[in-house]
């Protein structure tokens, strides 16, 4: 049997790199620190949690001098807020550059739309 070629095979890439990315991330990770082993999702999360709390960098020589402060960057915190909220979805997008009371009534008019479609008889 012949060997298929990259572009014959067709396997959806997205839903496979999930998985293994879940399968890796419940691998143990070996910490520097003097704490239990953790798993690699909870290093990726602990890291995430310290880019969004933001921390400060101590002189390993003289631990009372501060080498540099890192502020809390935004992008983690939005990830969390996201993962742990729930990411809120735009109702209409946004590109036709409408006024508020605009957007308003598009959302009236969709959600009135969507209860007549929803109310009809079926035909036949």
């Amino acid at each position: 049997m012949a060997k298929k070629t990259k572009s014959e095979v067709k396997a959806p890439t997205g839903p496979m790199l999930s998985k293994f990315l879940r399968m890796v991330a419940q691998d143990i990770e070996d910490t520097d620190q003097n704490l239990d082993p953790i798993t690699k999702a909870e290093a990726l999360a602990r890291l995430v949690w310290k880019y969004a709390l933001g921390w400060t960098e101590y002189d390993q020589d003289d631990p009372g001098k501060v080498v540099m402060v890192h502020k809390p960057d935004w992008r983690a915190v939005a990830l969390l807020y996201d993962r742990i909220e729930g990411k809120v979805v735009a109702a209409i997008p946004d590109d036709k550059n409408l006024t508020l009371p605009e957007k308003v009534d598009e959302l009236a008019k969709a959600n009135l739309n969507a209860i007549a479609l929803s109310t009809q008889e079926p035909d036949g």
